[in-house]
């Protein structure tokens, strides 16, 4: 029995798994620098979008918000390759990874995506952000900020019709408390940040809803905290 040739083909192969662990990582904070990059570029457009208005600044955001949406996708994608490797890692190489790859809390994953969701409605010219959704016992807390890009105001119900959609058990909840019941009015060129709360039936266990607000604006599937 050659003990040298074993030891070192175990070497290689922890060496292996190190630098394939460590490139896994790179990627990692690569993905996390460009979607740094991306809220730069989403907040100059939403500030261009608010000073000024106009086709352009909204063809400016809606590329902004096509781009992260595709960079949410790829690193979606990268943290799945990277649950794939990992139980073909030697200790080593996990070592390496913990130490090279920032930890990242569902939490925190959530709040991150949520930054990156904006949707247009059917009016011309006015978007939202859905800027948070969390749950606490069993009542679901969002928060939306309306982005009108117009020169002129834009009046409508902001969530006194919206719900929440378990589509899972055909199940609809209506909101509880808001900040806003009545009509209220996104100034031109402005925003309008409101919150809206839903309760869910006692005991249940939705991991999916999607958030229905007025005017076509949609935000599916978000898991729930």
């Amino acid at each position: 029995m050659d003990v040298g040739k074993d030891v070192r083909e175990k070497r290689a192969m922890e060496s292996e798994n190190v630098a394939q662990a460590t490139a896994i990582a790179i990627d990692h904070s690569q993905l996390q620098v460009q979607e740094m990059q991306l809220q730069v570029q989403r907040t100059m457009a939403a500030l261009v979008a608010e000073s000024r208005g106009g086709p352009t600044a909204t063809a400016i955001a809606q590329q902004a918000s096509h781009s992260m949406a595709q960079l949410v996708s790829t690193l979606e994608a990268l943290e799945g390759e990277r649950h794939k490797i990992e139980p073909t890692l030697t200790a080593a190489a996990l070592r390496v990874a913990a130490l090279k790859m920032p930890s990242v809390s569902p939490s925190s994953s959530l709040a991150a995506r949520l930054s990156l969701m904006r949707e247009e409605s059917q009016i011309p010219g006015l978007s939202a952000e859905l800027t948070e959704f969390s749950k606490f016992e069993n009542m679901v807390t969002i928060k939306l900020r309306f982005i009108n890009s117009t020169d002129a105001a834009i009046r409508f119900w902001v969530t006194g019709n919206s719900y929440l959609l378990d589509e899972a058990a055909h199940k609809r909840y209506g909101v509880t408390e808001q900040s806003n019941a009545g009509p209220e009015e996104v100034p031109a060129g402005g925003t309008l940040e409101v919150w809206a709360k839903y309760a869910l039936s006692e005991g249940e266990n939705s991991q999916y809803l999607t958030v229905v607000v007025d005017k076509g604006l949609l935000f599916e599937h978000l898991e729930v905290p």
